[in-house]
């Protein structure tokens, strides 16, 4: 006999501390290559490795720790949790990589009880507990075991993304449990989720834009949004529960908006409103493509320079999202959950669709990590629903080619956990997946010069140079790489270079004056290494003075040899 949605059986046939087990397990054997992985040569060295910040917790490091913009994020708790990593085990990988997986594994299980808690608003499977639990198992899985969440996951440095997303999903399950409560209660909920936004905001400021998707929540999920005029009360009292978290996102904005500027932000004449808005409509379509199909993933998708907005791809994107904007607002009677998921998925990624645009990248698979939950969320629903139709031999066949997307999702995040080993294998990915990528390039030159591989460190130098001249980070390390490697003439031209970019850059002239010296021209020498000590850094000034001691005392002697 066929069992009925919502029937009791249901209810008993798997208890419920299960499924939180099944989905950590899953998510731990799909990941478990990370605790293999070494740093990269991508933020971990600044972040990690070369950071006396982390590595106590005296009160100046505290300190540090919530005044800086280091780096441009404002992030001291992210800066807490590796301090507190680092008493625990230094800097072996394997510790700082198990935190990260901890974390994620965590999120994957309040994902899920948040799921189970908005698919219990609504429709589809309020009567069938157990319906309800198989499709939000489906949907945790689809959003913790995809591909796009590994560079979030195996990149130390994001340790920021994935704890982050713990507090935030805390706050909006919160916010959720404060629905259904009584009027103590409520303010308790209320207080809880608020306190977790802060944290989360605290992490990192990607989900700023939460109090928009709370009201999205209100109109769709809660239906707490009056529909006549007359509810004006109401209304307000909706829009004055958020004011706390529309204060905090925009402090922490604003403190955002500062430590950013600070470091490459594009300006409007470098890179204009009309690239801008094409550049978002660009990740709009992106990150739904890569959802889809996951292939050719990199931990570095260049922004052109200048980016083209009549390009046929910018266009064609652009087209697309005007044209699903304007279908599901027409359909919105019909279909108020795609609209509800859409408007969703637009507010979140907001902050990083390059509206104000940092960095070299047009597009990043960490993004995904908060910006695609709408779509999890809408296929926990889809599998809820198979399952009360799982009678027919239609849903009996999406619900099984569910299990073999999911498995197929788990191999490709297993493998491309190894692309995330060590540096040479990451900047060997971003260049199989872009071959103009010259940062690629470069960063995989850094890191075959810190193996002892310096001919193949300068080939790399030497490559990033031809594909952009303008490269400051290539010029400067090509320079270096000529220069050990016995190519005098050429390191003074590339220092002579970086001198006429920057006239008071104290590193060309210690490097020209180096390789100078190393020519037997000592004059010249002693000319580089005296400018280099008048323009250098506090830190850096002892071992140019050094150099040109070394220098003067070379030229007194009368010995030219190196």
């Amino acid at each position: 006999m066929e069992n009925k949605p919502g029937h009791a059986r249901h209810v008993t046939l798997v208890p419920d501390w299960l499924w939180p087990v099944v989905i950590v397990v899953v998510v731990v054997i799909c990941f478990a290559p990370v605790l293999r992985n070494q740093f990269v040569n991508w933020d971990d060295i600044e972040t990690l490795t070369a950071n006396p910040n982390i590595r106590a917790l005296a009160p100046v490091q505290l300190r540090w720790m919530f005044t800086t913009l280091y780096m441009g994020p404002y992030q001291p708790l992210t800066w807490l949790s590796h301090a507190l990593v680092y008493q625990c085990c230094r800097l072996n990988p394997l510790g700082h990589h198990l935190v990260n997986l901890g974390l994620h594994a965590a999120n994957a299980v309040l994902f899920f009880l948040l799921v189970v808690a908005l698919m219990r608003e609504t429709e589809p499977v309020r009567d069938d507990r157990f319906g309800g639990s198989i499709g939000a198992v489906a949907g945790a899985l689809l959003f913790a075991i995809h591909p796009l969440r590994v560079e979030a996951v195996a990149w130390v440095t994001e340790r920021r993304e994935v704890l982050g997303a713990f507090f935030l999903l805390l706050s909006v399950l919160a916010y959720v449990r404060m629905q259904h409560a009584g009027a103590q209660r409520r303010l308790a909920w209320s207080l809880l989720s608020i306190t977790c936004f802060a944290l989360s905001l605290l992490s990192k400021a990607m989900g700023m834009t939460l109090p928009l998707i709370l009201l999205v929540l209100d109109v769709y999920a809660f239906r707490r949004w009056p529909g006549t005029a007359g509810d004006a009360q109401r209304r307000t009292q909706i829009f004055i529960e958020k004011i706390p978290y529309a204060v905090i996102a925009a402090v922490i904005a604003a403190v955002a908006f500062v430590g950013q500027r600070s470091g490459p932000m594009a300006t409007l004449a470098q890179h204009g409103m009309v690239q801008r808005l094409a550049q978002a409509a660009y990740g709009l379509c992106f990150y739904v493509w890569k959802t889809v199909l996951p292939a050719h993933l990199s931990p570095l998708y260049l922004l052109p320079r200048p980016l083209d907005p009549t390009a046929p791809r910018y266009l064609l994107c652009a087209t697309v999202v005007c044209s699903v904007t304007v279908g599901l607002i027409l359909l919105r009677r019909r279909a108020p959950w795609a609209l509800a998921a859409w408007v969703c998925y637009v507010i979140i990624l907001l902050p990083v669709l390059g509206l104000a645009q940092t960095g070299s990248q047009i597009a990043a698979d960490r993004y995904t990590y908060l910006g695609c939950l709408p779509w999890a969320v809408l296929a926990a629903c889809g599998v809820g629903k198979l399952w009360q139709w799982r009678a027919t031999r239609q849903a009996r066949l999406a619900l099984a080619g569910t299990v073999v997307v999911l498995a197929l999702l788990g191999i490709l995040t297993f493998w491309q956990t190894y692309v995330w080993r060590d540096s040479v294998a990451l900047w060997d990915k971003a260049i199989a997946v872009e071959p103009d990528n010259y940062i690629a390039y470069n960063n995989r030159g850094t890191a075959r010069r810190l193996q002892g591989d310096i001919p193949g460190g300068r080939a790399d130098f030497e490559q990033a140079v031809r594909l952009d001249p303008l490269y400051w980070d290539a010029r400067v390390n090509r320079a270096w790489a000529r220069r050990v490697t016995g190519d005098l003439d050429g390191a003074i031209a590339d220092y002579t270079e970086l001198i006429r970019r920057a006239p008071r850059y104290a590193y060309a002239y210690d490097g020209r004056g180096r390789a100078r010296q190393a020519k037997g021209d000592l004059g010249g020498a002693v000319a580089d290494y005296d400018v280099a000590v008048r323009f250098a850094a506090p830190l850096e000034r002892a071992e140019f003075e050094r150099n040109l001691k070394a220098a003067r005392q070379q030229r007194a002697t009368g010995d030219a040899r190196p």
